[in-house]
């Protein structure tokens, strides 16, 4: 298996059922569910790890993670955007 075929089937394996209602809803082009999806798991992981309470938008919380993506010199300047607004439709649809 490529990598590319690898990354492709581990983006499906995310937040499966997110990624469904986003295509089913037509809420995010089909190329980019899997990023929607990987930004929200992201932010899950970065809630454990920081005891963040994650069951409900929290503005604080989200605001601490997209400055913690800012300053990752791996997370390209337009990354934090499609990561807040992948977090506005996990938590408001």
């Amino acid at each position: 298996m490529s990598f590319m075929d690898y990354s492709a089937k581990r983006g499906r394996d995310t937040l499966p059922e997110f990624q469904k209602y986003l295509l089913d809803k037509k809420l995010v082009p089909e190329a980019k569910v899997h990023f929607f999806a990987y930004w929200v798991s992201r932010f899950l992981n970065y809630a454990q790890r920081h005891d963040v309470m994650a069951t409900e938008y929290q503005e604080s919380n989200i605001a601490a993670f997209i400055d913690d993506l800012r300053l990752d010199n791996f997370i390209l300047d337009w990354q934090p955007r499609q990561a807040e607004d992948a977090l506005k439709l996990y938590y408001f649809h």
